[in-house]
């Protein structure tokens, strides 16, 4: 027996087109701030529908703005989002990430009068992200139905609008809930029956039960496991990782068909959000061994125009083994970015297990991955792979049953800090970040895998007198077209750094960057000089750093270093931070005080010694200018 709790009636076919059809094309946004993006349509006269729409949701006090005149300006008219009632004020836009939204235009305003769209802020009237209206747009005549019929447990809407042949809005909907099996539930015909849903849309059924798992191989030594059970479009994937907090596990396609290669690889990255309590899989493509910038680096799909076309369907975490489960579809939804499963034959796999950084996007993996000669090929349509002896999970439950808890995972005790003061000349490169003993260990800041070391110590707190000048020789990499050996240096306020990625972030640069026909542009670039781990370079194994340091062997680059100079001003505040431009954390502090000869206390080991062995350049080449940036904030 079907029970009706309410319904709309279409009349008639609504829409005959083939493909994704949205409405009349207006045109992209373009971005100027705050990552704004999207795919912008007339719906109607008085509608607009924007797919896939993107907003940092950083600003706080943007809209949507639209007019007449023929550049967005102050003088405008604010579209509200959600809509409003009642005469109230409409909010500020939230974050969006790849959203479709559907805009409905204050009375008396028509889209086919209008010659723009804005993300605007009106505190700072400044234009986010827009886009111009072309001449002489004609919208589709409105597709409105009734609203739904009132027949039990409260259900009432709005009119409903037909978007296209998959999509139906249906605004101001109320249902209290209470029904024991309610669903949506559409078809052909005059009236709702059982047997009137078309064959191209699925008649709601009983929850699907848990996959099968039965192929599983080992990855990293053991520490991760890989199961798979094929589906008819999709593959479902069950990763098992013995991963802490803020890590995450990340398995997918290799960049090469022969071998293992992290370039051009399509992979997903998962981990438990400690702070949600949400389980996530993301969809990333790997374009350089480089922390994401968003344009290149290890980045997820939708920070580069795509989506994220992996799908979350469990999780959980017990006695330090955390399990996702995820569908993956067999044919790649981007050409650009995602890479096909074969269903024929084997594909190169790669698999790695690292940090997450502030944005809760993959940090550098350190050892935990799958090496350029480890060559790891799976089919997934291949049944009865038998390839973890001891399935992660599998051992949790056993555990959990006799009352036992897994030991914790060794915790290392971080190197001491290093504190360099009473020195004129610093000598900047990059090295490793020192595992679980160095960069996070010591800034409680998670790190990209590289890190600014100076004068041959990692990220030593550097104390600077105010009125004094001090100079920085730079060698951290100035290759543009590679981002893994491009760290241009600078001085600021930020802890985190990384003024390329967020020029409008509320951010002092005191040094290393120029202002560039209204752009920052960082100056203090020099040759790549890097230190290189070595087969005894394990941070485990050492509890001083400097002993860890003798197994690292300096690499360096054709070029010159760059000589950057900094006179500390006399309003500096006490505490700075050396860091890279394009890249967040991989530097540190910047102790700021009036004289050295007052009894300053900072934690950690002085490091004038050796550093008095760099000080003896009394004749650099000094090309920089000392100056002071405001980073002005836009909302």
């Amino acid at each position: 027996m079907m029970l009706l709790f309410g319904l709309f009636i279409i009349f008639g076919g609504v829409f005959q087109c083939q493909g994704e059809y949205y409405g009349t094309f207006i045109g992209n946004f373009q971005t100027f701030a705050h990552s704004i993006a999207g795919t912008v349509y007339a719906v109607s006269d008085d509608a607009i529908f924007i797919k896939g729409f993107v907003y940092d949701g950083t600003g706080p006090d943007a809209f949507f703005w639209t007019g007449v005149s023929p550049r967005p300006e102050p003088r405008g008219t604010l579209i509200p989002y959600p809509e409003v009632r009642d005469g109230r004020d409409a909010a500020p836009l939230k974050r969006f990430e790849s959203e479709d939204i559907l805009l409905k235009l204050p009375p008396g305003t028509k889209v086919r009068d209008l010659r723009w769209l804005s993300v605007w802020c009106r505190r700072f009237t400044v234009d986010f992200g827009s886009l111009l209206f072309p001449p002489n747009i004609e919208p589709p005549m409105p597709q409105t139905l009734p609203e739904f019929k009132r027949f039990a447990h409260g259900v009432r809407s709005g009119n409903v609008t037909i978007l296209d042949e998959k999509t139906i809005y249906i605004p101001n909907l109320h249902y209290d809930g209470e029904g024991p099996d309610a669903f949506f539930w559409v078809g052909n015909g005059t009236s709702p029956n059982p047997e009137t849903v078309p064959p191209r849309l699925p008649k709601v059924q009983d929850p699907v039960e848990p996959p099968t798992f039965s192929s599983c191989l080992e990855f990293l030594d053991g520490k991760l496991q890989v199961s798979w059970a094929p589906d008819t479009e999709s593959v479902i994937i069950k990763l098992s990782g013995r991963i802490k907090d803020n890590q995450y596990m990340a398995f997918g396609l290799s960049g090469a068909e022969d071998r293992s290669q992290m370039i051009n690889g399509d992979v997903t990255v998962a981990f438990h959000d400690v702070e949600t309590q949400q389980f996530v899989a993301e969809d990333y493509f790997l374009q350089a061994k480089s922390q994401c910038d968003g344009v290149n680096g290890v980045c997820p799909d939708r920070r580069l125009g795509g989506s994220n076309d992996v799908i979350v369907l469990g999780g959980r975490r017990h006695n330090g083994i955390t399990t996702i489960i995820y569908r993956k579809n067999i044919e790649n939804l981007d050409s650009r970015l995602d890479r096909p499963i074969s269903t024929t034959g084997y594909a190169n796999m790669i698999a790695a297990i690292g940090p997450l950084n502030q944005r809760k996007e993959a940090n550098y993996h350190g050892g935990d991955r799958t090496g350029p000669d480890e060559i790891r090929r799976i089919n997934f349509f291949q049944r009865d792979v038998l390839g973890c002896p001891v399935p992660l999970d599998k051992d949790i439950d056993a555990i959990s049953e006799k009352g036992e808890i897994a030991p914790e995972m060794k915790k290392l005790k971080p190197w001491d800090p290093m504190v360099l003061k009473n020195v004129d000349v610093f000598h900047v490169k990059i090295g490793p970040t020192g595992g679980d003993r160095g960069y996070t260990a010591i800034t409680g800041n998670p790190s990209w895998g590289l890190a600014f070391y100076v004068n041959d110590y990692l990220i030593p707190e550097l104390v600077l007198e105010r009125g004094k000048t001090y100079t920085f020789v730079v060698e951290t990499g100035n290759d543009q077209t590679n981002p893994a050996e491009y760290h241009p240096f600078y001085i600021t306020d930020s802890e985190e750094g990384g003024l390329g990625q967020n020029s409008d972030a509320q951010q002092v640069a005191y040094a290393g960057v120029a202002v560039v026909d209204g752009q920052y542009v960082p100056t203090a670039a020099g040759r790549h000089c890097r230190y290189v781990v070595g087969p005894n370079s394990k941070p485990e194994l050492y509890s001083r750093f400097e002993d860890y340091f003798k197994t690292l062997t300096l690499e360096c680059k054709d070029g010159n270093p760059h000589y950057l100079t900094f006179t500390v001003p006399a309003n500096a505040p006490d505490e700075l931070y050396y860091q890279c431009y394009t890249h967040t954390s991989l530097g540190w502090k910047i102790h700021i005080v009036d004289d050295h000869s007052g009894h300053h206390q900072f934690t950690g080991h002085a490091g004038a010694e050796r550093a008095a062995q760099h000080s003896g350049a009394s004749s650099l080449c000094l090309s920089s200018i000392i100056f002071l940036i405001f980073v002005r904030m836009w909302c």
